[in-house]
């Protein structure tokens, strides 16, 4: 007999259910998480990112600090990390050498000045006023000059005394010779006025001497007053040339003494001034040498990367010392960025750093956004890699470390991790897949 079934709800909600069987249990279980997984990976989608290492850099444009002379350190006036202001000093090198050498240059510019100063007026002066000075007049003349030295006005007048001791022996010798000359122009105007006397005496005595009136050596004694005359006359004519001569040579010579004396003292007031001109450059040189010994700060900021360890250290100059962090300066993160990775990268992307002195499990990371990328590559350290410059502008610029503000600083290294896309996660499973398909299906 057929056993008779009843569908009523309330029957069949009170029969019991066949259970499912445990070998079931698994494979359903797989399937179902798979298909979970499908779901979550087709809706669920996961950062891509460019991870640069980099290390914190200020914002503002760091003051190197170099040594402007060389020499020893005698004072290192901060430390590293010390806050400074404008005009601070920072350190001291030791000036005993620039001082000798400007108290030297200093004494002896004075000296080419004063003797500058006491030469140039005797420029001014002509021959026939030097001719009549006296040494009273000289020391009188020199004592005007101002800005002059006693050692150097003594000099002066011992040297134009010099130079007039000579103007005046020639003018002496002048005054000898002419004093000769008028003693043998007279003598030669008499010889001029008994010339034709002694001449006509001849004359007659030889007319007579003719008639037999006198003798032959009457004539003879007669003619010998005649020529000797004669002779006498033209030699006093010959001796006033002579004499001519020789003022004009003594006058040329006493012209010449003074223009020699003249070429002299410009010639030495040229090396004077030029002098002047070298002691004067290189006592300003040393001035600012000695003004560049006491090194300050630039700016206001914090002392950084001071390479002294203490005083006593000699220095080159132009040797990096330290820098200067500008105050209130927000720091901001260097990253070296591999080329492969830079067409992935624009201005304005998210990112975030994780500092190496705060470990990322226990503190975690700072929120950051890519502002700067270099448009050159740098060849790396090693050499083997080119890599780009950028620079991550920081949301936050601390930790927070067992409840106190620990700020970021300078100098830090770090990871940097630029978010340069989102893909869903299904995409990394299923990539793989696309790519063997497309290779396999373009084999032969």
């Amino acid at each position: 007999m057929m056993k008779e079934i009843c569908f009523h709800p309330n029957h069949i909600t009170s029969l019991k259910r066949p259970r499912l069987p445990a070998s079931m249990l698994i494979p359903a279980l797989v399937v179902i998480t798979i298909l979970a997984a499908l779901v979550i990976s087709s809706v669920a989608n996961v950062e891509v990112i460019t991870t640069a290492s980099g290390r914190i850099i200020p914002s503002g444009k760091v003051k190197v600090i170099k040594a402007s002379e060389s020499g020893v350190v005698s004072k290192l006036l901060v430390t590293d990390g010390q806050k400074v202001n404008a005009g601070d000093p920072l350190f001291e090198i030791d000036d005993r050498s620039i001082r000798s050498e400007l108290r030297r240059i200093s004494t002896e510019l004075a000296s080419v000045t004063s003797k500058y100063s006491l030469i140039e007026p005797i420029m001014g002066l002509n021959f026939k006023p030097f001719k009549g000075f006296s040494m009273e007049h000289m020391r009188a003349w020199v004592s005007k000059i101002e800005g002059t030295s006693e050692l150097d006005r003594v000099w002066l007048v011992k040297r134009l005394a010099s130079v007039q001791d000579v103007v005046l022996q020639v003018d002496r010798e002048i005054k000898e010779l002419r004093v000769q000359r008028r003693i043998v122009s007279s003598e030669a105007d008499k010889l001029k006025r008994i010339e034709p006397i002694a001449e006509k005496n001849y004359q007659s005595q030889r007319r007579l001497a003719g008639k037999g009136y006198t003798s032959k050596v009457a004539l003879g004694q007669q003619e010998i007053d005649y020529l000797e005359t004669s002779f006498n006359l033209r030699k006093n004519w010959l001796d006033i040339e002579l004499i001519d001569v020789k003022v004009a040579s003594l006058q040329k010579r006493g012209a010449e003494i003074f223009r020699q004396f003249q070429v002299d003292i410009t010639s030495e007031l040229q090396t004077l001034q030029q002098r002047k001109e070298e002691l004067s450059e290189r006592r300003v040189g040393l001035l600012a040498s000695l003004d560049n010994t006491k090194i300050v700060s630039p700016i206001s900021g914090v002392v950084e990367a001071v390479k002294l360890t203490s005083s006593g250290i000699y220095v080159g100059t132009g040797d990096e010392l330290m820098s200067i962090v500008p105050a209130n300066d927000t720091p901001i993160a260097e990253i070296a960025i591999p080329s492969r990775e830079i067409g992935f990268l624009r201005s304005g992307q998210k990112a975030r750093i994780k500092i190496d002195a705060f470990p990322f499990t226990r503190y975690g990371s700072v929120s950051a956004k890519l502002i700067y990328l270099s448009r050159d590559a740098m060849t790396s350290e090693d050499g083997s890699n080119l890599m780009y410059t950028g620079h991550l502008q920081l949301e936050d610029t601390s930790f927070s470390v067992k409840g106190e503000k620990q700020p970021i600083q300078i100098g830090m290294s770090l990871k940097g991790e630029v978010i340069t896309n989102e893909r869903r996660l299904i995409d990394f499973f299923i990539s793989p897949i696309k790519e063997t398909l497309s290779e396999a299906l373009r084999e032969r």
